[in-house]
């Protein structure tokens, strides 16, 4: 399985979304982010695609919140506001548009 995953990371595929609009999805760059995050590059991470460390970083204290109901005590590590996800997205969708327009945020191929 680890060498399919490996496989899989070296293959270099066109983005649907990318191929018909010559736009960048709000996913586009996330593969790469995902690698660069694992070889620990963060500053080259957040340029690629911002939403994988904040994916991540909401993944943890999932997870976290889990671990530590299954041990009989119940933190609220995730906002429960529907406002602040709300706002998250948002705040992705206007970042998506914005790197679409300037070409210093648009990922590096």
């Amino acid at each position: 399985m680890l060498i399919q995953f490996l496989i899989l990371c070296r293959l270099h595929y066109v983005c649907p979304f990318y191929a018909l609009t010559n736009r960048y999805c709000p996913g586009c760059g996330g593969t790469r982010a995902f690698l660069a995050l694992l070889d620990g590059n963060l500053c080259l991470s957040v340029h690629e695609n911002p939403a994988v460390l904040v994916l991540g970083i909401c993944c943890m204290l999932y997870t976290l919140e889990k671990i530590l109901k299954w041990r009989d005590r119940s933190p609220k590590l995730l906002p429960r506001n529907p406002v602040f996800w709300g706002i998250l997205i948002a705040l992705w969708i206007i970042w998506d548009i914005f790197r679409n327009l300037t070409p210093a945020m648009m990922p590096l191929t």
